[in-house]
């Protein structure tokens, strides 16, 4: 499924950037260049379609979207743009339905200038840091019913019940969607909430810059 929706990806960004009339790719470049990067790909594309209306966000997405996957397909170390699209040749040809002039003439100038630039890469990379760990949070809901406590033997009869909630929580890892179940209770729930709470508190803090105000601690050595 990983490789079918990279293809769909390659194939919307190319004939978007092919698509544009030269102005309007132009104006699509310029509003990006000059655009404040963002944490993730979809909130840099909400900013460049606020700034100009006249931009499709059909386009914009197919746009930003190629360029994360291109980017993200070097392992390590800086893009070289170049090399990235001598390696892709082939594909963009394919796709391209085999017309090496359009490719020469649109697609490939089309490309250098679009993976060059800055807040684009910026925001990828940022992108990419998050996506590091093993597994990424995709979403949550909870389902909470009541179940009754039975009486032993074999005549059980309700003696009481209990309010309980399931945590369903989706993520993504090795390129798959998974799901964990986990049982709570009303105490569980008030924990997750505080700790919820705390998070949002610690990212206020970072976010003000207190963070770069305090010493960095390091460990000797011998680790103490």
């Amino acid at each position: 499924m990983a490789i079918e929706d990279d293809v769909r990806i390659l194939r919307q960004g190319l004939t978007s950037i092919h698509d544009l009339s030269d102005a309007a790719f132009e104006e699509l470049r310029s509003v990006l260049a000059r655009t404040e990067p963002a944490m993730y790909p979809f909130q840099l594309v909400d900013r460049v379609v606020a700034s100009d209306r006249a931009l499709s966000r059909d386009t914009v997405d197919a746009v930003v979207r190629l360029a994360g996957l291109l980017h993200s397909s070097v392992s390590e170390g800086p893009v070289d743009v170049d090399s990235l699209i001598e390696r892709m040749h082939p594909s963009i040809v394919a796709l391209a339905a085999g017309d090496e002039d359009a490719v020469a003439a649109t697609y490939i100038p089309r490309l250098k200038k679009l993976l060059e630039i800055e807040p684009l890469r910026t925001t990828i990379k940022a992108r990419d840091v998050f996506r590091g760990q093993d597994k990424i949070f995709r979403s949550v809901r909870f389902f909470t019913d009541i179940r009754p406590v039975f009486t032993d033997g074999d005549s059980p009869a309700a003696v009481a019940s209990v309010t309980a909630h399931t945590m369903a929580l989706e993520y993504r890892q090795d390129g798959e969607d998974r799901k964990v179940f986990v049982a709570l209770d009303s105490d569980d729930l008030q924990s997750l909430r505080a700790a919820i709470d705390r998070a949002f508190v610690k990212a206020a803090v970072i976010d003000e810059g207190a963070v770069s105000r305090v010493p960095i601690l390091k460990l000797d050595s011998h680790g103490e």
